[in-house]
């Protein structure tokens, strides 16, 4: 259990935490864009070391997704919906090719969900989607056994209800 494997994956685990949860507590799109990413490979390594395939694979198809966003951004194109269906079917099509069990289907979903949160400028519906997906990533979790993530995905969890309540708040205060 406790490998040379298992610590490095349980290291960037704690990595993914702090990145990926400032994410929700900044309003700045393209900076949470740009976390995301970094997060993003902290948690493909995570699941690299633990031989846990499709996670892997999603992680590093959003890097993927999550730069063609910004650079269409970058290049002021309008919204491009054809990035947002190609990113979502290659998330589709590796998790098939890559299944290994019931628990995948539940992050292809959890990925094409993100991806679109991602994917759109509303950070509301951000926020919305991403305390959605955590209990999606929680359940991915457990069946892996990976305790840090497990916790990371609590820790997420609150961090994200608390960056939606806070949104929600302000916004009831600016009505």
């Amino acid at each position: 259990m406790w490998t040379t494997n298992y610590i490095i994956s349980q290291v960037f685990a704690f990595l993914f935490i702090i990145l990926f949860g400032s994410t929700f507590l900044i309003k700045n799109k393209k900076l949470v864009q740009v976390l995301y990413i970094v997060a993003s490979i902290c948690l493909g390594l995570e699941y690299l070391f633990l031989k846990a395939y499709v996670g892997m694979i999603s992680s590093f198809v959003s890097i993927i997704a999550t730069l063609w966003f910004l650079i269409n951004e970058k290049l002021n194109r309008k919204k491009d919906y054809v990035s947002l269906i190609v990113t979502s079917l290659i998330f589709l099509v590796l998790g098939i090719v890559f299944y290994q069990g019931w628990i995948d289907i539940i992050i292809i979903i959890a990925s094409i969900a993100f991806n679109y949160a991602i994917w759109q400028d509303n950070l509301f519906v951000y926020r919305i989607i991403g305390v959605s997906v955590s209990l999606f990533w929680l359940t991915y979790d457990i069946v892996y056994f990976t305790i840090l993530q497990m916790v990371s995905d609590v820790v997420l969890f609150s961090i994200k209800l608390t960056g939606l309540i806070k949104l929600i708040c302000e916004r009831k205060k600016q009505q």
